[in-house]
């Protein structure tokens, strides 16, 4: 099988979860590569920042796997996310020019997810930071439900908010998971959150 499931980790991020994940994806017949990675600086919106732990998802991997092993992954993408969401952790400090960085940034830097979009860019997931009242795995388990409509051609970038292409500065679209409402929504980082 093709590379399916991508992991990118700080290298000072060291962790049994990842390896455990890794291990029962492959038991199934997944391959997931992970790498490590030096610490970087960047030089952008911080919702744009790689996090300490980057997830990768094709989407046609998704809209090609069967239904119990996409359950499956589900499962165990959202039980890793919730097994790095819960490790105590300290948020990374900012450093930026007025405008850039949001001292209430309700977002993780610890974790996100990448996937692919028809038109060459990615989607990704933002992530609230730890609280014990959020439900980690509705977010993943809503997030590629989406990928899944997406991919099938059920929905599309105009169905998540995203009515105008030319606001898209970047080959990255934001999303969250709005709890209310149980959909993923575009983030449009010009305006911050609805």
């Amino acid at each position: 099988m093709n590379i399916q499931i991508f992991l990118s980790c700080l290298e000072s991020y060291e962790s049994s979860d990842i390896d455990e994940f890794q291990k029962e994806l492959k038991g199934r017949g997944i391959e997931v590569i992970s790498e490590s990675r030096d610490n970087e600086v960047n030089a952008c919106n911080e919702w744009f920042m790689p996090t300490a732990i980057v997830a990768g998802i094709g989407g046609a991997f998704i809209a090609e796997i069967g239904k119990d092993l996409y359950g499956e992954v589900k499962k165990y993408l959202s039980d890793l996310t919730q097994k790095t969401m819960a490790k105590p952790r300290i948020e990374p400090i900012f450093i930026g020019t007025p405008g850039k960085i949001d001292k209430s940034n309700p977002f993780t830097n610890a974790f996100s997810i990448y996937s692919e979009t028809k038109s060459n860019a990615r989607f990704k997931l933002l992530i609230p930071k730890y609280s014990h009242d959020i439900n980690y795995g509705e977010i993943i388990y809503g997030y590629l439900d989406f990928l899944k409509d997406y991919n099938d051609g059920l929905i599309s970038e105009s169905d998540i908010g995203l009515l105008d292409q030319s606001k898209i500065k970047s080959n990255v679209l934001l999303v969250q998971f709005n709890t209310e409402t149980k959909v993923i929504e575009w983030v449009d980082p010009s305006k911050g959150l609805k």
